[in-house]
Parts: C-alpha cells; sequence; structure tokens
C-alpha cells in the first residue's frame, strides 16, 4: 500500500509528507492515490445509524462528493482509463476482503460508480448516498482498478444527513463542537479563581508559593487545551475542514496539563511544601514523574501515526494500551501509598484533614485515568473518540478546579505555613488587613 494510503483517512486531512500532522476529523480528505495492487483507501466516516423502512422509503444518511484527475497519462488514452468508487461498511466481509484477504481481481464490486477520465485526465464529480444501517457505522471510500491507474489526485467531502451544526463531523466525533463550546466557559473561571489565589497569598508572603505557581500554570495550561479543541471542531462543523494543526497543538497542551497536575500531585502527596520543605524519596518521585511524562508524549504520537484505515486497532497499540493500564494502576497504588504514608506521619490536625481530603479526591482521579485507557479498548469505534475525549476532559477540569477550591488562599496560608506559630499568627494578621 502507497504511503499515502497508510497515513490518510479516518476523515482526517493530513500533509502526507509529515503523517504526524494527520488531525481527527476533518470531512475533506486529499491526496495522490497510487497502488500497484490496483486500489486504495481514500478516507473513511462515520455515519448515524437509520434501519431500512419498511416502504422502503429513502434511508440515506450522507453522501460523499469525490472529484478525481488521472496524473499519468501513460495509463490512459482518453475513454480508457476507468475507476470503481465505492463506499463499502466496515462489516467483516467488506472491508477486510478490499484490505487484506485477496487479490485485486476476486474483491468484490460494491454499489459504486464507474469513473471515466477524459483526455486532460479529469473525470465528473462523482456524489455517492450512503445508505443507512441497523447500527452506527464507518464507510469507506475506494477506488479500484486492477490494470492500475497510475496516479489519481483526488479530494473527498464526506457529510451526513443532518442539520448545518453537525453534516461534517461524523458520527464517531459527533457533539464534540457543541461540547467544547459549552465547556470553555468552566476553565476560564478556574483560571481566574486560580489567579485570585494566588494574586491574594502572595500579597500576604511575599512571594507566590510554587504549589499556587504550578496550579496557575495547570489550569492556564488546560484553559488553552479547551480553547484550542473548541477553535477546532467548531471550524470543522463550518466548513468541514476544521483547523488540524491547532487541534494537534490542542492534543499537546492537554497532554502537558495532564503532566503538569500529575506532578503537582505527586509533590502534594508527598507532602513537600506542607509537612516538610524537602521533597521526600526525591529519586522514586523523578523516576515516577519520567515515566508519566514519557508516555504521555508517547501515546500522543501513536493516536496520530496509526493507520486510521483500519477497521479496528492494531495488536501492537492494543498491547501498548493495555502496558499503559497496567502501568497507571501501579502508579494508582504508589500515589496511594504515598499520600497516605504522609497523612500518617503529619502530626498538625488541620493538615492532616486536608490530607485526608486530597487523598480521597486525587487518588479516585488517579484511578480513573488508566481506566479510561482501559474502558477505551472496550468501546466500539464509532464511540470510542467522542465518549474518551468528554469523559477525560470532564474529569480533568472537575479535578482541577477541586484542587484550587482546597488550596483557597485562606486555607493555603495555614497548609503551606512550615514556620513557628508566631510567625504563622503575624502572617494570619496581614491577611486579615488585607481582607479590610
Amino acid at each position: 500500500m502507497s504511503i499515502v494510503s497508510q497515513v490518510i483517512c479516518d476523515a482526517r486531512f493530513c500533509d502526507v509528507t509529515h503523517p504526524l500532522l494527520c488531525v481527527v476529523s476533518s470531512r475533506f480528505q486529499e491526496g495522490t492515490a497510487s497502488n500497484p495492487e490496483g486500489f486504495d483507501f481514500l478516507g473513511k466516516f462515520a455515519y448515524n445509524a437509520k434501519p431500512n423502512p419498511a416502504d422502503h422509503s429513502d434511508y440515506t444518511v450522507g453522501w460523499v462528493e469525490v472529484e478525481l484527475e488521472a496524473l499519468d497519462k501513460e495509463f490512459y488514452e482518453a475513454g480508457t482509463l476507468s475507476l470503481q468508487v465505492m463506499a463499502p461498511s466496515d462489516f467483516v466481509d467488506d472491508y477486510p476482503a478490499f484490505y487484506h484477504a485477496k487479490t485485486c481481481a476476486e474483491k468484490p464490486i460494491f454499489d459504486g460508480s464507474l469513473v471515466t477520465f477524459d483526455k486532460n485526465g479529469k473525470a465528473r464529480t462523482l456524489k455517492l448516498a450512503i445508505p443507512g444501517g441497523v447500527r452506527r457505522r464507518f464507510r469507506y471510500l475506494v477506488i479500484l482498478n486492477c490494470k492500475g491507474y497510475g496516479r489519481v489526485r483526488y479530494t473527498a467531502h464526506f457529510t451526513r444527513d443532518s442539520s448545518s451544526w453537525s453534516r461534517e463531523l461524523g458520527a464517531n466525533v459527533e457533539g464534540l463542537n457543541t461540547f467544547y463550546l459549552a465547556l470553555l466557559i468552566a476553565p476560564i473561571l478556574v483560571l481566574c479563581y486560580s489567579a485570585y489565589n494566588g494574586y491574594k497569598l502572595r500579597v500576604v508572603l511575599g512571594f507566590l508559593h510554587p504549589v499556587m505557581r504550578l496550579s496557575i500554570n495547570v489550569a492556564a495550561i488546560f484553559f488553552f487545551h479547551i480553547l484550542l479543541c473548541a477553535v477546532h471542531f467548531a471550524a470543522l462543523a463550518n466548513d468541514g475542514r476544521g483547523a488540524p494543526v491547532i487541534y494537534l497543538i490542542g492534543e499537546v497542551t492537554g497532554a502537558c496539563a495532564r503532566v503538569v497536575f500529575v506532578m503537582l500531585l505527586i509533590l502534594v502527596a508527598s507532602g513537600w511544601g506542607i509537612s516538610h520543605s524537602a521533597l521526600r524519596n526525591r529519586f522514586s518521585v523523578l523516576v515516577i514523574f519520567l515515566i508519566f511524562f514519557i508516555l504521555q508524549v508517547a501515546s500522543v504520537i501513536v493516536a496520530n501515526s496509526v493507520d486510521p484505515a483500519l477497521p479496528s486497532l492494531p495488536d501492537g497499540i492494543v498491547a501498548y494500551q493495555y502496558i499503559v493500564t497496567a502501568l497507571g494502576f501501579l502508579f494508582w497504588g504508589w500515589f496511594l501509598y504515598t499520600a497516605v504514608g504522609s497523612l500518617r506521619i503529619e502530626p498538625i490536625p488541620y493538615k492532616v484533614r486536608l490530607m485526608r481530603v486530597f487523598t480521597a479526591i486525587y487518588s479516585s482521579y488517579v484511578f480513573l485515568l488508566p481506566t479510561i485507557v482501559f474502558v477505551s479498548i472496550l468501546l466500539d469505534p464509532w464511540v470510542r473518540e467522542r465518549v474518551t475525549d468528554m469523559v477525560t476532559d470532564s474529569i480533568s477540569l472537575v479535578a482541577i478546579a477541586l484542587f484550587v477550591a482546597l488550596f483557597h488562599h485562606t486555607r493555603a496560608l495555614k497548609y503551606f505555613a512550615l514556620a513557628n506559630p508566631a510567625e504563622l499568627q503575624a502572617a494570619e494578621e496581614t491577611l486579615e488587613y488585607h481582607r479590610l
């Protein structure tokens, strides 16, 4: 299969020279097909369920519009080169028969259209109606000519039979445009609240405490993650292309937000800045953080480099996700052990209460991270992306907001106090003065 065929599809718009710029959800797919085996997959798109009604009326769920141009004239004289263009479904007997199991001559011909090129290599614009079915399913755009066809430039535009706000989004990402736009206000409020806490505490302490600085950074990075995703999906709903590079940056910022937030949770679980100024178990903390960082980077790379035309996750990717899940649960056990250890040696009652609440909330959050990865393996592909994105970002938002609230500046003054009681009393009086 050609390099182009490997990096396009799954409704992605790609720079085929840089496969990692393939970004999920663009409804336009462009590129150059070229395959000595006589067939190419040009893309896929998820459509809603719509069973065939009893009266046999129309049950079309969408369309794909295809423009083709033959680039190698030696493969045709005017009217002699033709391509069968069709859209097989993700049924086992449809898709793998094309992609893996049979020679070109043995591949079945599904409902589609025969496209003939003129002497200039041009073909008429083709529009295929996509029928519904008993469940959501992917449809794959395929071109076929067993005699070969050289290079063919194509543009494919998939749409659903839906409102203008949803027609450009496949059923696998349906609702993400509304979700990110609706979610956008919450990270703004969390960021403002976090900045306000940092400012009020800085007035009293004379410096910005590292824990507060990290929490502000997490809130800011997460806000930009949600903002970039909202921009992409809003643009996608408007023009069918979206903003692929912006979305890729959004994925990276989302991973950065999780990395920095987990680092912050590890520091607090270790009692750093609360029970003592020195970081206990420095080596193990750094190793755990480094592993988490590497896994986050690897996950972004894997998500954007897997051949999206595959009907199911490759065995290697599934194995990788199981490894990530196992390491995630090991990390959860270590995190819980570390937080409970800090709780046991903490002598001050109000700090004990803090560590109890912190341990209960964030051991649950850390447990959910590998759980989401594991559940994503089990989900059907036409809901996997939408569900995992919504759940991951919703949980992250709640976790960050609760952290900011837990370290409200009036409480954080005591939590961060490593000084003697007289100095703490003086700091509290200063805080009371600034309130007045």
